[in-house]
């Protein structure tokens, strides 16, 4: 996919990203501090952003995938991402979601650095266990799993929603360390409402 040329508003900080078995790109942006207007307001100018882009074939499948990710803006948990919007780019052929940036980024980026500084003798950082190969301490593997059971509870319990493709790369931690999941229903087949037993 050609890189697309975002909506005013938006300052590129890196290229889109594309994840294996996902019709997703991922980026992070900047809210321009002069031309906020296209972004959601609840972004204040200057903030970071992470833009979710899908290319549509034609304006009926961007108005099906407005109508399956609108349920999104209302999800609010410390443990669930903030998904603030949706803009488009190129007219409708390309729809840009529009998320809470989390810095210290995913589950399986922290994973994958821990075992590899381990593996090098560095440690790995706090809550790696070096003597495990560089895996998650029992302590910090607990307190994410809280922490992603919290989020999934809220989805479950509050939402009647199922998130669909839980996995490590879904799973994110902003700046404070607080564990978010993240591409909840980023697809119809993954929008599943629970039904009771």
């Amino acid at each position: 996919m050609p890189q697309p040329v975002l909506p005013r508003g938006f300052r590129q900080l890196g290229a889109f990203e594309k994840f294996a078995g996902s019709s997703w790109q991922t980026l992070v942006a900047k809210v321009d501090d002069e031309i906020a207007s296209p972004a959601p307001a609840a972004l204040p100018a200057g903030s970071r952003c992470v833009l979710k882009r899908r290319a549509c074939v034609g304006i009926g499948e961007a108005e099906q995938l407005m109508r399956d990710v609108r349920p999104l803006s209302v999800l609010q948990h410390q443990n669930v991402v903030k998904y603030f919007g949706v803009v488009f780019s190129h007219g409708a052929a390309d729809v840009l979601l529009v998320c809470e940036f989390c810095s210290r980024g995913s589950l399986l980026d922290l994973i994958y650095h821990q075992r590899r500084s381990a593996s090098r003798g560095g440690g790995g950082g706090p809550g790696v266990n070096s003597q495990l190969g560089g895996l998650l301490s029992p302590e910090l593997s607990l307190e994410i799993l809280v922490q992603i059971s919290s989020g999934l509870t809220y989805l479950h319990d509050e939402m009647s929603l199922a998130h669909g493709n839980l996995t490590a790369a879904n799973v994110v931690l902003d700046g404070s360390g607080v564990v978010k999941l993240t591409d909840v229903g980023r697809s119809r087949e993954h929008w599943r409402l629970l039904t009771p037993l």
